[in-house]
């Protein structure tokens, strides 16, 4: 195995531990389904996931492998609990409606190194889970966050315990306006934001982001865009959403598609079209589909001051699943630089915009 695995590899060093991690991972996984196929060797897996000596670096690969089994709950708990782990794991990553990820959970709160903690559509989660909170002893440690369509309480009140944090993606999620404000406050090491699908208002969201100042993405699809205050009364959106986008100083990948547009909203699509592709001084890849009709967003397109900058530019329209011919005919014609189309895809909407990174991950 290791002659086939250095003929097979490019003889780097790096290259070399990758390969063997893989081939550890594959035996693992046909170990675990062969066991699967045979109910009565199930203390033999669990005798061998508890007594095999694992750098941390194969637990996270086998986790995923664990979850691609539908076996997590079962011996995701073992993997965890190996003497070392909890001090040198980095990542954990559970992806898919089957995995419950209980075991993981009930670990999580003892590993002292962690850099990045990735759920999304686990489903099965209970709903008071409170998530957040089992990851307050990690929090000082946690890079990257993200917690995509969790149901249920999540404690998003420890959210500004998470000062170190750069990147944290709540889609889906029952976030509120409040919610993010609050946690925004001491978040200040945040690069990276997404808050789509959440009950963030439009508005409300760039108030809150408005004072981070190293923030570069923004994720803000799929939100509800409303006039009125807690008070009733009626505001100026209009100007406070183009103040707002304003405030985004660094921001240079911005979603704004698919705004929920309320009975009482005084902007109109054209509108918040316009502020988008005018205030944000630094956006380069913006996706605005479902905003506005093709028509109007190759006008507003046209005169936006932002055009010479935009290195892409989505419009998908839903009933597609597409983008826009008409924009990827024009663009063509007045800023043959642009790219066209979907580069925020979401999964789970047939609107498909939401970041780039779907794109790049399975989600088994």
């Amino acid at each position: 195995v290791t002659k086939r695995t250095v003929m097979d590899s490019d003889h780097s060093p790096s290259s070399l531990v990758d390969t063997c991690i893989e081939f550890i991972c594959n035996s693992f996984s046909c170990f675990v389904q062969r066991v699967s196929d045979n109910s009565g060797n199930e203390d033999a897996t669990q005798r061998f996931v508890s007594t095999c000596a694992l750098p941390a670096r194969v637990v996270e690969q086998m986790l995923t492998r664990l979850n691609q089994l539908h076996r997590i709950d079962d011996y995701g708990q073992l993997l965890l609990r190996h003497p070392g782990v909890s001090g040198a794991l980095k990542r954990i990553r559970l992806l898919g409606s089957y995995a419950s990820g209980n075991a993981i959970l009930s670990e999580i709160d003892s590993f002292s190194s962690l850099t990045e903690v990735n759920l999304a559509f686990c489903r099965r989660l209970p709903a008071n889970c409170r998530v957040l909170e089992r990851l307050l002893a990690s929090a000082h440690h946690l890079l990257s966050l993200k917690l995509n369509f969790l149901e249920g309480d999540l404690a998003f009140e420890c959210l500004p315990v998470f000062t170190a944090t750069k990147d944290l993606d709540l889609t889906g999620t029952l976030l509120t306006t409040d919610h993010l404000a609050n946690a925004v406050k001491m978040m200040h090491c945040l690069e990276s934001l997404d808050v789509s699908s959440t009950m963030v208002t439009l508005l409300g969201g760039l108030r809150a982001v408005s004072s981070l100042s190293n923030l570069r993405s923004l994720g803000l699809h799929d939100l509800a865009l409303s006039n009125l205050e807690k008070d009733g009364s009626v505001r100026d959106v209009q100007s406070e959403l183009v103040q707002a986008l304003r405030s985004l100083k660094k921001v240079t990948h911005l979603d704004v598609s698919n705004p929920r547009f309320s009975s009482d909203s005084l902007v109109s699509p054209e509108s918040l079209l316009n502020a988008v592709l005018t205030a944000p001084p630094a956006v380069t890849d913006i996706d605005v589909s479902n905003i506005a009709s093709d028509i109007i967003l190759v006008k507003e397109l046209e005169k936006s001051p932002l055009l010479p900058q935009l290195t892409y530019v989505g419009c998908v329209t839903t009933a597609a699943d597409t983008a826009s011919s008409l924009v990827s005919t024009q663009l063509k014609t007045i800023a043959p630089h642009v790219q066209i189309g979907s580069l925020f895809c979401h999964p789970e909407d047939a609107s498909h915009v939401l970041r780039s990174e779907y794109l790049k991950r399975p989600l088994l």
